[in-house]
């Protein structure tokens, strides 16, 4: 099988970085972004890409924590039954034992307390598996140009004093064309890659477990807008006549 070709996103040299400020001040469409702003995505975008990477390995340590979270949860069930409650109820254990097992060392008896002690040692697993071990739809950035549009994307509204539905793919396509350079970035076919990028954020946004922005169409927006009243009102209930 042929191995995966790392992504890596260029930090801008001084030079690169100058003159891409530059040709981004002098942009009328870029007017009023903010250079920091720019400097952030970039940063993680970077991250990002190290973030994709690491992806092989992460894989590796889901499949081992599938199977201690499955160890745990069938020692847990054992523990629960009636049975080996009432076992455990009838050993003695040594103080130290005790206090070890307990969290709390107020268990009356070591099987409540065993039962403890295993279901501490699965929490850590349980939510290790739930923020990296499901698959929620999402999937990883394929290319660095993707990384790059998508913190862009990400951070659209601190970078630009505008919403991200008014004119977003104008000035997404004119910073790119002068930032992505600056970090070694293609920028063939920029006209097309925006808008698959703006369309595709929410899928990028899910495996990130980033929350999602909101819709970049205005007639979108306005028709939930609509149906969604910003202080709705309960309905009024009628009074019922008193008893004579």
């Amino acid at each position: 099988m042929a191995k995966q070709k790392a992504l890596k996103v260029n930090s801008p040299t001084a030079d690169a970085w100058d003159e891409a400020v530059e040709w981004l001040n002098s942009e009328e469409k870029l007017s009023g972004y903010k250079v920091d702003a720019v400097a952030e995505s970039v940063k993680q975008a970077i991250l990002l890409c190290e973030q994709v990477n690491a992806e092989p390995g992460r894989a590796l340590a889901i499949k081992k924590a599938k199977k201690l979270q499955k160890l745990f949860g069938n020692l847990a069930h054992e523990l629960r039954s009636t049975e080996t409650q009432k076992a455990m109820t009838s050993i003695t254990a040594e103080k130290d034992l005790i206090d070890f097992l307990s969290a709390s060392s107020s268990e009356a008896n070591l099987g409540e307390a065993m039962l403890n002690a295993v279901q501490s040692m699965q929490t850590p697993f349980n939510d290790y598996l739930f923020t990296y071990g499901k698959n929620r739809g999402g999937h990883p950035v394929l290319t660095e140009r993707q990384a790059l549009l998508y913190c862009l994307i990400k951070n659209y509204e601190e970078i630009f004093p505008t919403p991200l539905w008014d004119s977003a793919r104008l000035r997404l396509i004119a910073l790119s064309t002068h930032l992505f350079p600056a970090c070694q970035v293609s920028t063939d076919g920029l006209e097309d890659a925006v808008p698959r990028a703006l369309k595709d954020f929410a899928l990028w946004a899910l495996w990130d477990r980033q929350p999602t922005l909101q819709p970049c169409d205005q007639e979108m927006l306005e028709s939930w807008n609509a149906d969604k009243p910003d202080d709705p009102e309960p309905p009024l209930t009628p009074a019922k006549p008193g008893a004579e």
